[in-house]
């Protein structure tokens, strides 16, 4: 599963920075995940690729269990996530 869909290229370079930031920091795992989590939410759409690569980069590159994954998304909806349902496509 791609994280970007343009190209492998830019996933690599993702993943690379992640592993840099980690090295320096391995305590800002969590910080970036939440960062994460509020780009997927900040449109107010949640789709399930989005949701599926969150997983992803908690689990494989963050280290992260898939509950602690689960809980902290969690954490950010109940936090003030208000749905668009009015602009359905």
């Amino acid at each position: 599963m791609r994280i970007f869909s343009q190209s492998d290229h830019m996933d690599n370079i993702f993943i690379k920075s992640i592993q840099n930031i980690l090295e320096l920091n391995p305590g800002e795992r969590y910080q970036m995940l939440d960062y994460l989590i509020d780009i997927i939410l900040s449109d107010k759409n949640i789709e399930k690729e989005e949701i599926a690569i969150i997983y992803k980069i908690g689990q494989e590159n963050f280290g992260i269990s898939k509950k602690e994954v689960a809980q902290r998304l969690g954490l950010a909806l109940q936090k003030g996530y208000v749905p668009n349902i009015l602009n359905k496509n």
